[in-house]
């Protein structure tokens, strides 16, 4: 397989937008003694710390396994590169992830240090401040990772997903407005799977659908040979798959062992799941969507953001038709602060998507993460208002709301016609303070990377005039101006 070099982007001051310093190597960073990686899911951050580990002699662990064991002596004198700090932030019980990681890295004299993190679940100065006592030099970077570069596009796509022309297949998913998905390895994977001939998935839903089939199909066709007295349907392996990762997530843990003897505290055994289809199940971890991990009779989920989208589509079934209370599964979700938990943001989202008896309650406590995490752009056009109003919320409770949140193509699933009279009022609204403003950038990211009506042209133009917007609006109202204008010369005039 084929690994491209990864880039990177040092923050300088986390309040502000990483607009400061221009990316560089991710190995342009190996002389520091601790820096963490965000990004979003999917982003590369696992293949990246894996890659830098190979190469500096280091040692990639999960955080969940690294502060939950004795230290190992093939860990001492090494840099440690620890993975997945969105996925233990909820089961540190009363003391934090933070504090276990620091109390581990003491135990082995504070070695230089990577943590990988979702950049949503990384709680900025807060974190950085707390790990600063574990870098030998009490110093700590944060670096963003860069998204993949259209280079790295058609190289992945031609040496490991067989794809002869990589400039046609960009062409096609640009035309048909999912090109937003190409610049993340995970759902590049997908849609590079996903595609049959010419059945190309047109949002984020279809694309991890049909590469979920996909991976559930069996490639062995002696397997196959061997099934065709007893055979399950896709839609049965994809519904075990589903309720499996459902437990996974839900109870903070890492993988299945398939033998008793090889269970644990971070992996369950396969029938104490309780899986309503035990053969579907035996079934389902065998197929791609689950991989082997730390030897023989254990596996975890093909990818983290999969096993989110199937359990949350499990979930939704559940709930939509089996009596499954709602209030049941709000109680897991939902901290005490009545917030998404951190590290199911992703199935949060994907439930909003899948359930509509759940999605006005989601939309009402995080729109943020629904719109981030899961699929919008097929709701309706009540929800997606709903979702914009909960994002005008967000801004009044907290104007940096989106801070580490770094990309903006999400936001383009809003862009609904429907929505014009909604979107005029916030670009010609006359309040200037830093909720309006914080709000205003959201539309314009939505009609940024959704298109924008030609209706809103002079109300984008007289937002750009105007000298009592901050210039990071009026900037991002005259992108929008630009995209929207047919004639070049009418622009430079």
């Amino acid at each position: 397989m084929t690994l491209v070099p990864r880039r990177a982007r040092k923050l300088l001051d986390q309040s502000k937008n990483a607009v400061e310093n221009l990316p560089e190597d991710l190995q342009k960073f190996r002389n520091l003694s601790a820096w963490v990686l965000l990004g979003e899911p999917g982003a590369g951050k696992s293949t990246a710390f894996e890659s830098e580990a190979d190469a500096t002699g280091g040692k990639c662990l999960r955080i969940a396994e690294f502060i939950h064991t004795d230290p190992d002596e093939a860990w001492q004198g090494k840099t440690l590169f620890l993975d997945g700090l969105d996925e233990i932030r909820a089961s540190a019980g009363n003391n934090s992830a933070i504090q276990l990681i620091r109390k581990q890295l003491k135990r082995l004299g504070n070695p230089p240090f990577r943590i990988a993190c979702r950049a949503a679940d990384w709680y900025g100065a807060s974190d950085a401040e707390d790990l600063k006592a574990s870098s030998a030099d009490g110093q700590i970077a944060v670096l963003q990772l860069e998204p993949l570069s259209e280079d790295d596009i058609f190289i992945l796509l031609r040496d490991n997903y067989g794809t002869k022309n990589p400039d046609a297949f960009v062409e096609k998913a640009t035309r048909l407005g999912v090109a937003g998905l190409l610049d993340n390895p995970q759902t590049l994977g997908l849609l590079a799977e996903a595609v049959r001939g010419d059945q190309w998935p047109t949002t984020r839903h279809e694309t991890y659908r049909l590469a979920c089939e996909k991976l559930a199909e069996d490639a062995n066709k002696r397997h196959r040979d061997q099934a065709r007295t007893r055979p399950h349907s896709i839609e049965s392996l994809l519904d075990a798959a589903g309720q499996l990762c459902a437990v996974l997530l839900l109870s903070d843990l890492t993988g299945i062992a398939l033998d008793p003897g090889r269970s644990d505290s971070r992996f369950v055994y396969l029938n104490d799941c309780a899986p309503p289809d035990m053969e579907s199940a035996a079934l389902a971890v065998r197929t791609k969507l689950f991989r082997p991990e730390g030897g023989v009779e254990r596996v975890v989920p093909s990818h983290r953001s999969v096993a989110e989208y199937l359990a949350a589509h499990w979930l939704a079934r559940q709930i939509n038709s089996a009596g499954l209370p709602l209030g049941r599964v709000l109680n897991l979700l939902l901290g005490q602060d009545d917030r998404t938990v951190a590290g199911l943001r992703g199935l949060y989202a994907w439930l909003a998507f899948h359930s509509q008896k759940a999605r006005p309650r989601l939309i009402e406590a995080d729109p943020l993460t629904v719109v981030i995490y899961g699929d919008v752009k097929l709701m309706t056009a009540s929800d997606k208002r709903s979702l914009l109003s909960g994002l005008r919320r967000e801004a009044e409770r907290y104007h940096g709301f989106r801070w580490g949140v770094r990309i903006t193509h999400p936001f383009g699933a809003l862009a609904d016609p429907e929505l014009r009279e909604d979107f005029l009022a916030a670009l010609q609204a006359p309040e200037r303070d830093e909720a309006s403003q914080t709000f205003v950038g959201c539309v314009l990211d939505i009609l940024a990377e959704g298109g924008a009506p030609t209706e809103l042209a002079t109300a984008l133009l007289g937002l750009i005039r105007d000298p009592t917007h901050r210039a990071d609006i009026r900037e991002g109202a005259l992108n929008v101006w630009l995209k929207q204008l047919a004639d070049p010369r009418a622009a430079l005039k």
